[in-house]
């Protein structure tokens, strides 16, 4: 009778544990299938997040196009005798014809410096046109950048007092071939403290905010190139350089 006990006591066991193995099994399944679902819900709030970055990415670059064909527009409209007002004195007529967008940029900045009393200083080498062709820079990637650099400029100097004397607006642009034979696209502008700048955005729409300095450092790298930033305290000037 003692055996049958033990017998029946044993296949309890048995069973038990079974049941248990099966148990412990099955929760590491419904783990298994949780994470799997946890992992699948992460990589689509990637994707999201992602396609968002994209849209907002178009609607800048869009945004700065638009406003560069904008002014091309009012270009080709100024008299001969309102050229300087619209700083259409820089350069070349071949370039200028070559890299419309580009120029108007420029023209843009230049009338809305001289709007805001900012010291608008500007020197680009001729045969530009040549040069971003041979490095294979389209009109639009040169004109997304220049527009970021000098948008970026610009509201800097808007938070200067006008009557700072001296030391007060100023933006500069300077663009032609490097020691390397590359595009060298540098912007400079002055800066309300002597604190190295916080990069911000003024602007009406703030959920832009940082989406121009990413696009200027994807096409630079999209053409092997790089964007670097120094800040002069002394003289309060921040300076971007972007190598195409």
């Amino acid at each position: 009778m003692t055996y049958v006990v033990m017998g029946f006591l044993f296949v309890a066991i048995l069973v038990f544990l079974s049941l248990g193995v099966r148990a412990v099994d099955a929760m590491e399944r419904e783990n298994r299938l949780a994470e799997a679902e946890i992992e699948a819900s992460r990589i689509y709030q990637q994707s999201l997040e992602s396609r968002v970055e994209e849209v907002r990415r178009y609607r800048h670059d869009a945004d700065s196009l638009l406003r560069a064909v904008e002014q091309a527009v009012r270009d080709e409209g100024t008299e001969a005798g309102e050229a300087a007002d619209a700083v259409a004195a820089h350069g070349t007529a071949d370039d200028r014809a070559a890299l419309p967008l580009v120029w108007a940029a420029v023209d843009l900045h230049a009338r809305q410096c001289s709007e805001a009393g900012i010291a608008f200083d500007c020197e680009v080498a001729d045969g530009l046109a040549k040069l971003a062709s041979a490095r294979g820079v389209g009109e639009a990637d040169l004109c997304i950048v220049l527009q970021n650099l000098l948008d970026n400029a610009y509201e800097e100097n808007a938070g200067i007092s006008l009557d700072s004397g001296p030391g007060g607006r100023f933006l500069s642009l300077r663009m032609g071939k490097s020691g390397e034979g590359g595009l060298c696209i540098v912007v400079s502008n002055r800066t309300a403290s002597s604190n190295p700048p916080v990069l911000r955005t003024r602007k009406a729409n703030p959920e832009l905010h940082g989406v121009g300095l990413r696009a200027i450092e994807d096409i630079a790298h999209r053409h092997g190139g790089s964007m670097e930033t120094t800040f002069d305290a002394e003289n309060r000037l921040f300076t971007v350089m972007v190598m195409l």
